[in-house]
């Protein structure tokens, strides 16, 4: 009896056991780029990559919407995706999204490269941009080296090398039916969705850095999604140089807002907080510097528009030095696809330009406006003589009286005579009938 109830007890341990361990490595682990392969989004990619691995997880699907990326960050990032202890799988959709840059670098990075029906890959300009401080031969040297190591990671996978030796060297852009009819493929799979895409991979078996083989159970088991969390989402959006600059040309019209009328507060904060969100993200762009000095001289000439106003000047040297700084703001060898998109530039120019146009206008027309307050706002008023003017008298006016002089008169008591001028708390006085004034002396 005892040795039924031993045996019993193993039996179900046993199976606990391998229940356990199903459940623990029979997971694959996804995470999507939707916004470029920028420093946020490669750290995000990085840290579901090493979930993956302490989990043991049958693979990594990393989900490609957004082609641009930081070569600095991506070219790493690729290398990692390389070396994985797990099974790494590349998905570039859904249909109408172009790879570029980052496609191109995980795709031959990866265990299996896959992409969308109607999707496309690649760059037209080199993956690899060498400053040209470098000798000749060294600059060979760098690219040779990276043409090498995609070459070898295509050839490691039975995939094309020559596509991504050109893609290093050159530059090229292939699309999902064309890099599934090259001979060697390019891709390993075509497939619109998830879906298909699990289905497809179950059963296939891959070759890890190490030397090991591993054969994917992608049927039936859970796809756990590495989230980004909140701030990893913001920090993602901020890096995007369209946005980074959008937040610029918010923060200048806030603080314009807060200095031409100061005490109001919220635009001030407002637009500080904007002001440092946007260099955040341009800091984690990583654009060209002197694009930003030329945004920020742009953003300072706009905030002293509506303290200087001269006349609309300002504020046009302003949306000079913000559409030249955007333009030049992203290096297309070393950031490729993370431009400033052009609907936001000209859309930014049009509605700053409106609204400097706007505020100048404003600032004009309370210029010319009569005072309501004070002595000037007394000129122009009809007022009754109660001490002859010749050329000294008195007047009376809105309640006081007031000295005055003139210089067409004499004026008697009780005449009414129209108030041209003050200096020195002296009424400058004209005949009613006289509607042009003089200035006062």
């Amino acid at each position: 009896m005892r040795t039924k109830i031993l045996w019993l007890s193993l039996l179900v341990a046993l199976s606990l056991w391998s229940l356990v361990g199903a459940q623990a490595d029979g997971a694959i682990y996804r995470v999507e780029v939707p916004y470029g392969l920028t420093a946020p989004a490669t750290r995000l990619v990085s840290r579901a990559l090493s979930e993956a691995t302490a989990a043991n997880a049958q693979a990594l699907l990393i989900e490609i919407n957004d082609g641009g990326a930081v070569m600095d960050l991506a070219r790493p990032l690729a290398r990692e995706v390389a070396a994985a202890h797990v099974p790494v799988v590349v998905w570039i959709g859904p249909r109408g999204t172009n790879g570029g840059a980052a496609g191109v670098l995980l795709m031959t990075a990866a265990h299996i490269a896959a992409m969308a029906p109607g999707t496309s890959v690649g760059v037209a300009q080199p993956l690899v941009d060498v400053g040209s401080s470098f000798s000749t031969t060294t600059q060979q040297q760098v690219v040779d080296d990276f043409a090498t190591t995609l070459r070898g990671w295509q050839l490691d996978r039975s995939r094309n090398a020559d596509w991504a030796d050109r893609a290093a060297r050159s530059g090229a852009i292939i699309s999902a039916a064309d890099a599934q009819a090259a001979l060697p493929p390019v891709i390993d799979v075509v497939a619109a969705d998830q879906a298909e895409l699990l289905q497809t991979l179950a059963g296939r078996t891959v070759k890890l850095a190490d030397g090991t083989s591993h054969q994917l159970r992608t049927v039936g088991v859970p796809v756990l999604t590495v989230g980004a969390t909140a701030w990893e989402t913001v920090s993602q959006l901020l890096a995007l140089p369209t946005v980074a600059f959008l937040c610029l040309v918010l923060a200048a019209l806030a603080l314009g807002l807060e200095l031409s009328a100061p005490g109001v507060t919220v635009p001030g904060v407002g637009g500080l907080v904007l002001l440092i969100a946007a260099l955040y993200g341009l800091w984690e762009a990583q654009v060209r510097p002197l694009a930003i000095i030329a945004l920020l001289g742009g953003l300072v000439l706009l905030c002293a528009e509506p303290l200087v106003l001269a006349h609309g000047g300002l504020a046009a040297g302003g949306l000079v030095l913000l559409v030249l700084g955007a333009l030049w703001l992203n290096d297309p060898g070393h950031n490729p696809g993370l431009a400033v998109a052009p609907l936001a530039l000209v859309g930014t120019v049009v509605l700053v330009g409106a609204a400097m146009a706007a505020l100048v206008g404003l600032a004009l027309s309370v210029r010319r406006r009569r005072p309501l307050t004070g002595l000037e706002a007394l000129v122009g008023q009809t007022a009754e003589v109660r001490e002859r003017i010749d050329p000294d008298g008195m007047i009376f006016v809105n309640g006081a009286l007031w000295r005055a002089w003139s210089d067409r008169g004499p004026f008697e008591v009780g005449e009414f005579v129209r108030i041209g001028g003050v200096a020195e708390l002296r009424m400058y006085v004209l005949p009613l009938e006289v509607t042009n004034t003089a200035p006062a002396v």
